[in-house]
């Protein structure tokens, strides 16, 4: 919250970096709800028990495509804001603490499901990159399913990222007028 904050006090008027902006925060939350939409909601629970190993839609092509949406988001933001350098201070500060969140997740997973997330993380990469065929399974339930649930469950998400838009943007114009 303290970066969100900053970000909206930095507001400096309409630039070219607002439009950039913009659009990266639809690219952002358009990743959240694709991995939401094959993850499930279980994607909103701070706890360590997981059951199956999700490797479909998004999940093959990024170990944590959540988080790398979350990264798009905070560089948005910045660029949003028309203080690209505070974007990239953002995209930094959250690639350390997601690193720090990804090596304990990587662990619980290697100790609850074994070669099966072993085999996983050696095919696919842990933020973006060529990965290796996962062959995966089409999701057991169809989309007219899951993707209304994934915009159900980002609800919160898209309202934040909402209101700090919103902020952004009136904040800047106050700022630029």
């Amino acid at each position: 919250m303290p970066f969100l904050v900053a970000t909206a006090a930095l507001a400096d008027g309409p630039s070219w970096t607002t439009a950039v902006g913009l659009l990266l925060v639809g690219v952002g939350l358009g990743i959240r709800v694709w991995s939401v939409a094959h993850i499930g909601p279980s994607s909103r629970t701070r706890t360590a028990e997981v059951k199956k190993l999700i490797y479909t839609g998004p999940y093959e092509l990024s170990r944590n495509p959540l988080y790398v949406g979350n990264l798009v988001l905070y560089v948005a933001l910045g660029l949003l804001a028309g203080a690209p350098g505070w974007g990239a201070v953002l995209f930094v500060s959250m690639v350390v603490h997601y690193n720090l969140i990804i090596r304990w997740e990587e662990w619980n997973l290697e100790q609850r499901l074994g070669e099966v997330y072993r085999s996983y993380r050696n095919r696919v990469p842990r933020w973006i990159g060529s990965s290796a065929p996962v062959h995966a399974a089409t999701p057991r339930e169809s989309a007219d399913i899951r993707w209304p649930r994934a915009w159900r469950s980002e609800r919160s998400t898209l309202v934040a990222v909402g209101v700090v838009v919103a902020t952004i943007i009136v904040w800047g114009g106050l700022a630029g007028g």
